[in-house]
Formats: C-alpha cells, sequence, structure tokens
C-alpha cells in the first residue's frame, strides 16, 4: 500500500481508502503534551531544530515554526503529482476533500494520480532533508542537548540520526518503550516527565 511502484502501476485505491479510514486528521485531532513542550522550547529559545517522523503537522499546530521543522517522511499539508517527470504540486486539503467526496485525485496537468507528500517505500525524503544528510546533519553536530521523543529508532535512516551527535553531548530519551537500536542514552522515560516539565516552565496544562 505505502509502496511508490505499486500505486503508480497496480492501484491508487488500497491507500486512498486508508488515507480515508485512517489518516486524515479529524476535528478532534490535537497535539499532545510532547508537541507543546517542543513548542515550548522554541520559545525560549531553546530548539535549534526538530526532526519528526510524523506526517500529521501536529507539530505545526503546536507552534513550532515550519523554519526548524524538517519533517523526514514528508507530510500530509501538502501534495503532488507522482509522476515523478511532472511532480505538479497541490493542497493537501484539495486532496483530501476529493478522496472524501468518492473522487480519485489527478493530476490536473498531466493525469497521472496525486499523493500526499508523505514518504513511501521507493522514494527519497524530502529534498531539505536530503541537503542536511549531505551536509553531515550539522544541526545535529552543534548541539548541547539531544531529546529523542515517542520513537523506538527502528527505521533507517532516520535510526542514524542520532550517530551525528557527538559522543559528549548528553541524549535524553522519552518513550513508552525502550528504544531499539542498541545504543542507551543517558536517561529514559515512559511518560509524564514532558508534561510536569511544560507546566513547570511555562504553565502548560493538558
Amino acid at each position: 500500500m505505502f509502496d511508490l511502484d505499486y500505486f503508480l502501476h497496480t492501484s491508487q485505491a488500497p491507500f486512498y481508502d486508508f488515507c480515508v479510514r485512517s489518516l486524515l486528521p479529524g476535528p478532534s485531532t490535537r497535539p499532545t503534551a510532547t508537541h507543546h513542550f517542543i513548542s515550548l522550547l522554541e520559545s525560549k529559545g531553546l530548539l535549534s531544530r526538530c526532526y519528526t517522523q510524523n506526517i500529521d503537522m501536529l507539530e505545526r499546530l503546536a507552534g513550532v515554526p515550519s523554519g526548524l521543522l524538517y519533517e523526514v517522511h514528508g507530510t500530509l499539508r501538502t501534495a503532488s503529482c507522482a509522476n515523478e517527470r511532472c511532480r505538479r504540486p497541490t493542497d493537501g486539503r484539495s486532496l483530501f476533500d476529493k478522496l472524501k467526496s468518492g473522487g480519485m485525485p489527478t493530476c490536473d496537468r498531466c493525469g497521472s494520480p496525486q499523493k500526499p507528500d508523505i514518504v513511501f517505500f521507493g522514494e527519497k525524503m524530502p529534498r531539505p532533508v536530503q541537503e542536511q544528510m549531505k551536509l553531515g546533519l550539522p544541526d545535529l553536530k552543534s548541539c548541547d542537548l539531544l531529546l529523542v521523543m515517542g520513537t523506538s529508532l527502528a527505521v533507517q535512516p532516520f535510526a542514524s540520526f542520532i550517530d551525528a551527535v557527538p559522543r559528549s553531548t548528553p541524549r535524553v530519551f522519552f518513550n513508552v518503550r525502550s528504544e531499539g537500536s542498541g545504543r542507551r542514552g543517558e536517561y529514559e522515560d515512559a511518560g509524564g516527565s514532558l508534561r510536569e516539565s511544560a507546566g513547570s516552565w511555562g504553565g502548560w496544562r493538558s
């Protein structure tokens, strides 16, 4: 379903059905304490960069500026033609509106299927992320504290980003499960601490 070759040459229907059933953010979708904590760090001048695997735009809804945000697996906010030779951009909302009305989103220029700008198997990561990787992830090399939140570090190449951080830099893991890379941080937490920190530092309440 998330395979680009299958989407282009076999069927778009399974992915589109999944979008309507499970992928579309609903009216009750709200940023969590974690998202607000990241925004709080930015408001205090403590956030140099946020790399996220999420595609649901909740970091943006929490107030994290787009200039500090790298959406490694793409975003539902925008969409484009899936034809590599076209790639005509469109708004993600218009694609989802068409899906909800029972239509099949197609490019108005070449007729190829449209898809949200999320990374399928067989696709490259977004260009800004590729450029940062070519530079050796300088934001991570220069940070004085690394926070890893809500990921088991099991998916490459995202899992290897942690290797760009100097060994002398403290690393803190916040996750309900122990991270899966075999490289442990200085501290692991199963929940609660972010909410407490957001409340004590910035007066945030869930």
